[in-house]
């Protein structure tokens, strides 16, 4: 995070507020997001012609998400100024 800081101040910015996404924001993302919402999608629409293909990558995502990255995920949010 802080080569981070460091590479907006070598361009002349300067931090004026610094956050981390935790992982209940991921959380929720991923749950609002693209997991829910396809989620949501497939139970609306059972008998849509690409529901086996959108349920396929609903899980995907979620064993990815859920049984990997799911931990390594880091996100910082930086208000920058001149």
């Amino acid at each position: 995070l802080l080569e981070l800081i460091r590479l907006a101040e070598s361009v002349g910015l300067r931090a004026l507020q610094v956050t981390v996404a935790d992982e209940r924001e991921w959380d929720l993302f991923e749950s609002e997001g693209p997991i829910g919402r396809g989620q949501r999608w497939a139970l609306e629409h059972p008998d849509h012609p690409l529901h086996a293909e959108v349920t396929a990558e609903i899980d995907a995502r979620r064993t990815g998400y859920y049984g990997g990255y799911r931990s390594y995920l880091t996100l910082a949010y930086l208000v920058l100024s001149t």
